[in-house]
């Protein structure tokens, strides 16, 4: 990779627009997302956290305790053995539908942000 200089007020507005600066941390940013608590990707203690975390151990049939131990990436397998081994697939695109809440949630957020940016 050839090194390239970036003028300091380039590289700031990036970073305020947020937009990554290396395109090499594109794969560890999805890495961490999937080492993720899965409790934490769901919202935590938050009310709407906890609200989700029993809908996912409800939907998956798991404990409080299995649920903590998870990273986003094993809830994700989980999903997967349940949906050819168990045969639960409704459970599954009921389980997939709540994993879409946060980032629904993040989009909005990050589309609100630009949307007053932008007017100011």
């Amino acid at each position: 990779m050839e090194y390239q200089k970036i003028p300091l007020e380039e590289q700031l507005g990036k970073i305020s627009d947020g937009l990554i600066l290396h395109p090499e941390y594109t794969a560890r940013t999805i890495y961490l997302w999937a080492e993720m608590p899965l409790s934490e990707y769901l919202g935590g203690n938050s009310e709407k956290g906890i609200e989700r975390r029993k809908r996912f151990r409800r939907l998956l049939r798991i404990t409080p305790g299995e649920e903590e131990k998870m990273s986003y990436r094993d809830a994700v397998e989980h999903m997967e053995l349940c949906r050819h081994i168990k045969k639960q697939g409704w459970r599954i695109d009921m389980a997939l539908r709540l994993l879409a809440e946060p980032l629904k949630d993040a989009y909005e957020q990050f589309r609100r942000y630009n949307d007053e940016k932008n007017t100011t």
